[in-house]
């Protein structure tokens, strides 16, 4: 998947990814003062590039990690490495993050870093998981009110429950888990965002303590081109038996069916679920 050999992007210049190093003193990793962006790239195109390099600028802002870069330069930027390193097709990350400088908690005299990075990245999950759905297991953690965090930036520092919990469901034979908020409504999975289905209705949790996703918001205007109707609304775990099908969002998982949650409700019915996933893959590939 990584190549030590491959063409990066690193403040403003293409470099091998072996050129550039990372020194021990560096703020964001003692302190999590950084933040991402993940694309997918199908065909040549990075899909919603523009929408990504947006967020990550105002991911920036949010935190106060000054990008220093227009979209427009970080879009052309993400190009330029798929170019360099041969690929058409592939997951592209950039992200930025405080220098340095100085290892105090405050960051502001801390240079900020950039670099996008491209690889080869056919699916999150294999063929087997679109066949029988994801398993998605508890947790004791919860998504926290948006009062205590910038639950808007796509911060690094944000994601490190998401990976105890991912690392927890592999040890358990789960593939994600479905989280809560604060208040005990349903938020999403570790890091990805969640919709049910019950008739010609489309429901997904409201994003005001989690992050409203790229894809997510493509799936929303897809379904309602196709004539469902999307409600955004607080969803509490009792309701889970109410729906017939169940799908994650994601620009790494893309849209996958979900097959069962808890150990207690499962969704066999894939109908509107490869629909929606049909017209996404539509919209990708043009």
């Amino acid at each position: 998947m990584f190549d030590t050999n491959s063409i990066i992007w690193f403040n403003g210049k293409l470099v091998r990814a072996s050129e550039v190093s990372l020194s021990v003193f560096t703020h964001a990793v003692h302190y999590g003062t950084a933040i991402f962006e993940g694309c997918r790239a199908y065909n040549g195109k990075i899909f919603k590039c523009d929408e990504h390099s947006a967020r990550l600028i105002n991911s920036g802002v949010l935190i106060d990690v000054p990008v220093g870069y227009s979209k427009e330069e970080l879009s052309k930027a993400a190009y330029s490495v798929l170019d360099a390193n041969g690929l058409r097709d592939g997951y592209v990350r950039p992200f930025a993050w405080r220098g340095d400088e100085n290892l105090g908690i405050k960051s502001y005299a801390n240079s900020v870093n950039v670099a996008i990075l491209a690889w080869s990245w056919p699916s999150y999950f294999g063929p087997e998981k679109l066949s029988e759905g994801l398993k998605l297991s508890a947790t004791k953690y919860v998504r926290p009110d948006p009062r205590s965090t910038q639950t808007q930036a796509k911060a690094s520092g944000l994601y490190f429950v998401g990976s105890i919990m991912q690392n927890k469901c592999k040890n358990e034979g789960y593939d994600d888990v479905l989280m809560l908020d604060w208040r005990g409504y349903i938020a999403e999975c570790a890091s990805c965002n969640v919709f049910f289905i019950k008739g010609d209705e489309i429901h997904t949790p409201i994003a005001d303590c989690f992050l409203n996703g790229i894809t997510r918001q493509t799936v929303m205007d897809i379904a309602r081109g196709l004539g469902y109707r999307v409600i955004e609304r607080h969803i509490m775990p009792q309701e889970l038996g109410s729906f017939s099908e169940a799908f994650t969002t994601g620009t790494a998982v893309e849209i996958m069916p979900i097959g069962e949650i808890f150990d207690s409700f499962n969704y066999s019915k894939r109908d509107v679920t490869m629909r929606i996933r049909d017209e996404y893959l539509k919209m990708v590939n043009r």
